[in-house]
Order: C-alpha cells, then sequence, then structure tokens
C-alpha cells in the first residue's frame, strides 16, 4: 500500500497550475493512504485519502484545522467516520478550498446538524468543484450557498422530482454530473428546469455502475421535444445520456438536431438507436467529435432504402 507525504506531493504541485493539479488529486484518490506522521500539514495543498490509517473523526479534525494551505481535499468511500458535523462545518467554512469531494452520504439531519454548529455563515464559499454523495433533502439545504461551485457532481440516493430543480437554481455550472442509485423516470419539468444551465460544457445524467441493468427513462420524449431540449445548451463539449432505448421514442431526428445544436462536442454517449448515416451526414457540424458511443446503431442500404443492424450491445 502507498504511503505518501507532504515532501513527495508539493514538489509535483509546484510546477502545475489548477487544472493539472486536479487531475493529479484524482490519481492521488486511487492510491494514497496518508500516515499523520510522515505529513507536515502546514504545508499540505492536497489531500486524498482512500484508505485512511486512523479512524477517529477527531483526530482527522485537528489534522485538517492544521492544514492552513489546503486547496483539494478528497476523502474516499472508507473515510465515512472521518466526516462528523464537526469535520464537516470546518471543511465547509474554510476559504481555501477550491475543491472537495465526500463520498458520505449526506441526509437532511446532518446537514440541519452542521448549520446549527455555523449560523449565519455561507458554506464553502471559495469552492468550484464540488463532489457530494445526497438525498434531494439535504442538498436543498446546500444549495443556497454554492454561489462559487461550477463544476458539481451528485450521486443521488433518491428519484424523486426535487433534485433537478434544485441544481436549476445554479445557473453559473459549467459541469453537471448526476449519478443516480435507483432507476429513474425523468418529467418534463425535470429537464426544463436543467435547461436553464445554459453555461454548461459537460452534462452526464447517469445511473451508477453499481446498478446493473438499470437506466434512466423519457418515455414521454419525441424527437422535437429533444431539439427543444438540447438546444438550450450551446456549449456543450461532453454529453452522456444514460437513457434506455427501450423507453423512449427518440429517432433519427434527435441525432440531427444533437449534431446542429451542439456544434461543439467531443464526446458524447446516448442510449437510443442511431442511423450512422445521420452521423455521417452531420459531420461537417461536429467536426471535433473524438469519442461517441451507442447501445445500437443501423446503416441504410441505397438499394432498398431500409436500416441493417450493425451492433446491439449494453
Amino acid at each position: 500500500m502507498l504511503k505518501a507525504s507532504a515532501n513527495s506531493i508539493l514538489p509535483i504541485l509546484a510546477t502545475r497550475d489548477f487544472d493539472e493539479i486536479r487531475w493529479i488529486a484524482e490519481t492521488l484518490k486511487e492510491l494514497m493512504t496518508c500516515d499523520l506522521a510522515q505529513v507536515r500539514p502546514t504545508e499540505l495543498q492536497v489531500s486524498a485519502f482512500k484508505h485512511p490509517s486512523w479512524g477517529r473523526s477527531d483526530h482527522f479534525l485537528r489534522f485538517v484545522q492544521h492544514c492552513t494551505s489546503l486547496k483539494i481535499l478528497v476523502l474516499g468511500y472508507t473515510a465515512n467516520l472521518l466526516v462528523s458535523e464537526e469535520v464537516f462545518s470546518y471543511l465547509a467554512g474554510l476559504r481555501s478550498i477550491s475543491m472537495i469531494k465526500i463520498y458520505r452520504f449526506l441526509d437532511e439531519a446532518f446537514i440541519h446538524s452542521v448549520l446549527r454548529l455555523m449560523p449565519s455563515r455561507p458554506l464553502f464559499p471559495a469552492v468550484r468543484d464540488m463532489t457530494f454523495c445526497v438525498k434531494a433533502q439535504a442538498f436543498a439545504l446546500l444549495a443556497p450557498s454554492m454561489i462559487a461551485v461550477r463544476r458539481l457532481t451528485l450521486w443521488v440516493e433518491d428519484s424523486n422530482n426535487e433534485i433537478c430543480g434544485l441544481v436549476g437554481q445554479l445557473p453559473c455550472l459549467t459541469q453537471l454530473i448526476l449519478k443516480f442509485l435507483t432507476a429513474k423516470e425523468f418529467s418534463r419539468n425535470e429537464l426544463a428546469s436543467l435547461a436553464k444551465l445554459q453555461n454548461l460544457h459537460d452534462l452526464r445524467l447517469e445511473v451508477s455502475e453499481d446498478i446493473s441493468g438499470s437506466h434512466l427513462a423519457v418515455p414521454w420524449m419525441k424527437d422535437f421535444d429533444f431539439e427543444e431540449w438540447i438546444c438550450s445548451f450551446p456549449h456543450l463539449r461532453i454529453l452522456c445520456l444514460d437513457w434506455s432505448s427501450g423507453d423512449t421514442l427518440l429517432t433519427a431526428g434527435a441525432t440531427a438536431s444533437l449534431a446542429r445544436r451542439c456544434p461543439e462536442l467531443i464526446s458524447v454517449v446516448v442510449l437510443w438507436h442511431h442511423n450512422l448515416n445521420v452521423w455521417m451526414a452531420s459531420s461537417p457540424l461536429v467536426k471535433n467529435l473524438k469519442i461517441i458511443s451507442f447501445k445500437s446503431i443501423s446503416i441504410s442500404q441505397d438499394n432498398n432504402n431500409h436500416d441493417e443492424l450493425l451492433t446491439n450491445t449494453e
């Protein structure tokens, strides 16, 4: 198991800008375990703990209180016990942290406890990149403070209709990733709420990889509904819609409108059936497309004008 100290991390950070540091943090999350005896907290700018070597939240709180230069904090799934109300409220008040990822489920009671510890103070005032696992009621308490957030990833435990409306109140978002832990059917109102996020460059609506065989559904959506919705995101570069092909009425018309309305796309993952000819015809519009993933595609035959199935994979 790899152990890393501040001395080994900081030389790497010194020559890199913030965006590069973000990716370094992602790598550290997978590799790093910190031993408090080997770390000088005052120098630490990135802390990524997947398997912490201590298990008491009061020890962790004392540690982060000494991390006066901390900019990025990532706590893996096994770090849940470290995130007490006291730890969370301390982190929420820091003005140095720009990126935070906490994979503990936050419910309404937990956030109410945090708010009692820091009344009349904004939560995470400087955080621009945020990842949480939440229930909708808990996020409703957090959302009003998210004035600085530009990149938001939420693991959503419940599939009610509230989360999209709450996220739609954050118009400055440039990246939104919603990972649902249950199968979900989107309503018109939910997608209309997301359509308010017109600055998005990256939009991903997905079911967690742990939910085998489940997808999101939009059984009411037709091609003209899709075009009306997708035109709200003219700057999209990355799009992932985990919508089951068996639960949608979308056709080649939706494909054409996607290419027409989002010419800056570089990556597309969409699971309804596609006619490859439509994408080939649209290639002058989507010039920078590098990644494309479908559930099934077909290609029209000129001689009899019907579609031949090419692939059909999950």
